[in-house]
């Protein structure tokens, strides 16, 4: 098993699925890469964290075993060096 830190050769970048979110985020999303100067796939991790937490306490989610939790998103993210992660 590759370590976390491995990133194989043949990986393949796809597009960013600008279609799928709505205007707003878009503009949003937009607008703080260029000011931060830092990926748009940064800054969507960034947004969806606080849009997770922001919603996380108004739904619940059953589970098939029986119980209800809240819902949420457990992120991580991996960037080389000087990919401005600690500014998004």
């Amino acid at each position: 098993m590759p370590s976390p830190g491995f990133i194989p050769k043949k990986s393949i970048r796809v597009g960013f699925p600008w279609h799928h979110l709505p205007p707003l985020l878009q503009k949003v999303l937009q607008e703080v890469g260029a000011v931060v100067q830092s990926p748009v796939e940064l800054a969507f991790a960034s947004a969806l964290g606080v849009l997770s937490i922001a919603c996380q306490g108004s739904r619940r989610v059953k589970v098939p075993i029986g119980y209800t939790c809240n819902i949420g998103v457990y992120l991580l993210t991996i960037a080389g060096s000087g990919v401005r992660k600690s500014s998004t």
